[in-house]
């Protein structure tokens, strides 16, 4: 994908306008610096931005010209924002989210730079009604305090990474979408939704990562965070061509390649940072997934 950059106030407006809708776009500084990673297209996409200080404005004679109705989430990563839309502002610091809509005018204001992603989509692919998508935009959203919206977050900015949390984009774009209007309708007092297996492989993916030192990790940890059976946890993993055990392993061996290569502690630390609390496990285990003992892995990658 190719990552867009800009140098002026003009070109950001003009860049901002072509990926979501039309705005307006201000700043007070005199070198204006901006750069946007887009995945998907023009109707439903996530985007990966960094913007310096400025003001971006949807107002009416936009509307009249460009009658979109998109719905865009977007999540603070670094830096502060404000949304500004339906009577209400919304102020944004990092691991904050907030849903605002192109049908009306809004306008969003950084003092200083940030970075944020972005997910739109049609609105009606949320599954609210009217009414409730009124309701909850220009709000402040804690993401890092709704184990659905952290699943969300972690769906979209994986995709711009070289480990996906789900391989097609297409699909994580549904998933994403599936787990926001999720959020949002429980967020708002709907009933619970029911929920697709990618759905569930991404919520127990955030959860293995989240929970991946603990050594009670297991099918029934899984099964009893999302309040499923552990045969459906076991169905979920056999969607992807795997097993809870051989993923949650996996992703525990990633994690030590990178502590040995990346951190100077010790292997019995690393190993409990890993799940484990015998080290001699830990190096059998990570001798079957490497072929080398960690001690020889670490020594590799620092002869490199």
């Amino acid at each position: 994908m190719v990552v867009h950059s800009v140098s002026t106030v003009s070109e950001w407006e003009a860049l901002a306008s072509a990926t979501f809708v039309p705005v307006h776009v201000e700043s007070p500084v005199e070198r204006f610096m901006g750069t946007l990673d887009h995945r998907g297209d023009h109707e439903w996409g996530v985007t990966a931005i960094r913007n310096g200080a400025g003001r971006v404005s949807r107002t009416n004679d936009l509307l009249s010209s460009s009658p979109d109705d998109m719905a865009l989430f977007s999540v603070q990563v670094r830096g502060t924002s404000s949304v500004e839309q339906d009577g209400r502002v919304a102020h944004l610091r990092p691991g904050d989210g907030v849903l605002y809509v192109t049908r009306g005018t809004y306008t969003l204001t950084f003092p200083e730079a940030a970075e944020l992603a972005i997910l739109q989509v049609p609105v009606e692919r949320l599954g609210l009604t009217d009414m409730r998508v009124r309701e909850m935009t220009a709000r402040t959203l804690p993401v890092r305090k709704d184990a659905g919206l952290r699943t969300f977050a972690r769906v979209a900015r994986s995709l711009f990474t070289d480990r996906p949390v789900i391989d097609d984009q297409r699909e994580a774009l549904r998933v994403a979408t599936e787990i926001l209007g999720s959020s949002l309708s429980r967020r708002g007092g709907g009933a619970a939704r029911p929920r697709s297996h990618s759905a569930l492989f991404a919520a127990f993916d955030r959860i293995i990562h989240d929970r991946l030192a603990d050594p009670r990790l297991d099918v029934s940890a899984l099964a009893s965070a999302e309040n499923v059976s552990p045969r459906t946890v076991h169905a979920v993993f056999a969607d992807h061509g795997t097993t809870p055990a051989a993923y949650i392993r996996s992703v525990r061996m990633q994690r030590a390649r990178r502590l040995l290569t990346s951190t100077h502690l010790p292997l019995v630390d690393i190993a409990v940072h890993c799940g484990s609390t015998d080290p001699s496990i830990f190096s059998r285990t990570f001798r079957r997934d490497a072929g080398m003992t960690p001690s020889a892995y670490r020594q590799r990658s620092r002869d490199l």
